[in-house]
This record gives structure tokens, sequence and C-alpha cells, in this order.
């Protein structure tokens, strides 16, 4: 299981983001974490993590820990289905 250090320390430039995204399923108990690139033009997948015990605590456990470590960067932590027919939810919005 990662903790929450285990993320930043796999990625220890979270601040080179403009924005960054946890989603998290209760169904299919997985958490994702996007950063928004510094030139606003799309989103980087972080992190994936399946087979969490309890995803809504993981995740808001992540945005507590990047909201200490980088209180400037905007976050939004919240539930989302991630998995669709086209598959593994990574990005939803158009360029």
């Amino acid at each position: 299981m990662t903790s929450h250090g285990d993320v930043l320390k796999a990625n220890p430039f979270l601040g080179r983001y403009k924005e960054i995204l946890i989603t998290y399923d209760s169904e299919t108990l997985g958490v994702e974490v996007d950063g928004l690139l510094p030139t606003g033009k799309g989103w980087e997948n972080i992190m994936v993590q399946f087979d969490v015990d309890n995803p809504e605590n993981f995740a808001h456990g992540i945005y507590e820990t990047i909201a200490t470590l980088y209180p400037t960067i905007p976050i939004t932590c919240g539930p989302v289905s991630l998995v669709s027919d086209e598959g593994w939810f990574i990005d939803t919005k158009e360029d």
C-alpha cells in the first residue's frame, strides 16, 4: 500500500503544476492524482493507486499532505467514476 509520503517522494516536483486534481472511486477502490501542466494545456498523471482500503480517506490524506507542502497550488479532491466504457479515467477535458 502506498503512503501519502510515498506519493511525494516519487514526485518531488509537484510544485511545478498549476493545479492538482485528486479523484477517488469507492466502487473500484482507486485513487488518482493528476497535475495541470505549467503551460495549462493538459493534465499529467502523477499517481494511480488500486486496492485502497478507504479511497476517500486516502485521497483526503494526499490532499492534506500536498496542501501543507505546497499551499499556493489549487487542489481539488472529490469522487468520480474512475472506470468507464473507455477504460481507466485519466482526463475527460478536451483541449
